[in-house]
């Protein structure tokens, strides 16, 4: 019988051998150049997300433009209180971080024959200048879904709706794109 007290020493084949201290040395290494690697594309990553994403929001306000000079309106997104997606227009509903494309316009440009007869837009657009008679506003959220450019009420513009881009918001993932009034009568070719 073994005593309680006593400890059982096993001894290990002298051909078993655990990591040495060479072996840990490179692991390490090769988890060094792997995390500076991978430090190094990030932000290379963002580059390329946020130029897709200029360019998701590029083909959409040439579609909006081309629909406004081609139907004399901008798309709605309701119709007699039936909610309408404009999506249908766009080639990119959704921007390069896979969040919805939002758009703001004004609703007196939503009728057929109404871009050519009006005089003013209630969307004004502060940038690093205000700029008056925005006929509609495309932005994206980016990839942490927050709207930090725009601070507008929803899809359809209210009297004297003002959308604010602060300079902190250049740079960032958002994009905000807009079109003036003058530009999509320009578009149509009204006259006038």
């Amino acid at each position: 019988m073994r005593d309680p007290g006593s400890l059982n020493i096993r001894s290990f084949p002298s051909n078993q051998s655990g990591f040495s201290l060479v072996g840990m040395a490179l692991a390490m290494i090769l988890l060094g150049i792997v995390v500076s690697t991978v430090g190094y594309l990030f932000p290379r990553y963002a580059d390329f997300l946020r130029e897709k994403n200029t360019q998701h929001l590029q083909a959409d306000l040439q579609a909006l433009i081309g629909f406004a000079a081609t139907h004399g309106q901008l798309p709605p997104t309701q119709i007699n209180g039936i909610p309408q997606t404009y999506t249908n227009v766009i080639p990119q509903p959704r921007d390069a971080y896979n969040a919805p494309i939002h758009y703001l316009y004004d609703p007196q440009l939503s009728h057929p024959g109404s871009l050519c007869a009006a005089s003013s837009t209630p969307i004004r657009v502060i940038n690093q200048a205000t700029v008056e008679n925005v006929a509609f506003v495309l932005w994206s959220s980016g990839y942490d879904g927050r709207m930090h450019p725009v601070k507008g009420t929803g899809a359809v513009a209210t009297e004297g709706e003002t959308i604010v881009i602060p300079t902190y918001a250049q740079g960032r993932d958002d994009g905000v794109l807009w079109a003036t009034l003058e530009r999509l009568q320009a578009a149509a070719h009204c006259s006038g």
